[in-house]
């Protein structure tokens, strides 16, 4: 009786109009562009004849499916990006953008970035130090962008944009603050030095360095301040933030001239030129 049932719906299934892409072979509903079949032919306890998809409707199907996938990581990656990287300017800081003129310093990021999963596993952070505008934060937003591509959460902010931001929380806020920036896979503070010096800036630097150690996820640094320094700190209260610091990192020391000098010099001298002229 079911069987029965089910043979006389497949058949009335079966009674469609051919469409104008289709042709019968065999009894069977064809597809003229790739020649395969839109119909399969199963026993008579199942009703005898099915529909299925012909290899243009199966490779349409999975193009599209592959368009929704890459949109949806699209998104992903966007969002990620968004909620990462505090400073927006900072998005657009690739690999693929650099001028060649910290090769060194970019080598150890691809490199950083290639070997990330070894990274992670073993909890190995950088510490990039030098002169400003050596191309310290421009390697960190590189690593951080790559990175986020591939799906990682990486949060990138600067310490004085901590300072700022736990100043306007109350305790509850302030630790959720903490757990949200060190739960990331990892975090890069950009500008230790910069910040305010005073005993409460001290205080969340301190405090941010230390739930990161804690949490066993990398660090990546930044800072002016000379591995020298940060070796051997010339005032007793910054020791075990530093000491801490080494724990974490391997320093790596970016050389050459101030990029943004360079650059302001470039336009001035464009400048003088542009307006000298007729």
């Amino acid at each position: 009786m079911f069987a029965e049932i089910l043979k006389n719906a497949a058949q009335k299934c079966n009674e469609t109009v051919l469409h104008d892409d289709e042709f019968i072979k065999d009894g069977l509903r064809y597809c003229k562009k790739c020649g395969t079949a839109r119909q399969v032919r199963l026993s008579e306890k199942y009703g005898g004849i099915n529909d299925c998809k012909c290899k243009c409707q199966i490779e349409e199907h999975e193009k599209l499916e592959n368009m929704r996938h890459a949109q949806e990581k699209s998104l992903a990656v966007n969002s990620l990006r968004n909620s990462g990287i505090h400073n927006r300017s900072m998005h657009q800081w690739t690999f693929a953008k650099d001028n060649g003129s910290s090769s060194k310093l970019i080598n150890v990021a691809k490199r950083y970035v290639n070997g990330w999963e070894e990274m992670r596993t073993k909890n190995i952070g950088l510490c990039l130090f030098g002169n400003v505008g050596t191309g310290k934060t421009y390697a960190a937003a590189c690593i951080a962008n790559a990175l986020i591509d591939k799906g990682i959460r990486v949060v990138m902010t600067d310490f004085s944009r901590v300072i700022n931001a736990m100043q306007s929380y109350d305790t509850k806020d302030k630790n959720n603050y903490i757990d949200d920036i060190c739960g990331c896979d990892l975090l890069i503070l950009d500008d230790l030095g910069a910040e305010r010096q005073s005993d409460y800036s001290l205080q969340i630097c301190e405090q941010v360095i230390d739930e990161r150690a804690k949490s066993g996820k990398p660090l990546i640094l930044t800072t002016n301040i000379s591995i020298e320094t940060i070796k051997n700190p010339p005032d007793v209260k910054y020791a075990r933030m530093y000491s801490r610091i080494l724990e974490m990192t391997v320093p790596v020391q970016s050389a050459g001239t101030d990029k943004r000098s360079r650059t302001h010099e470039d336009n001035m001298k464009w400048a003088k030129e542009y307006f000298s002229g007729p």
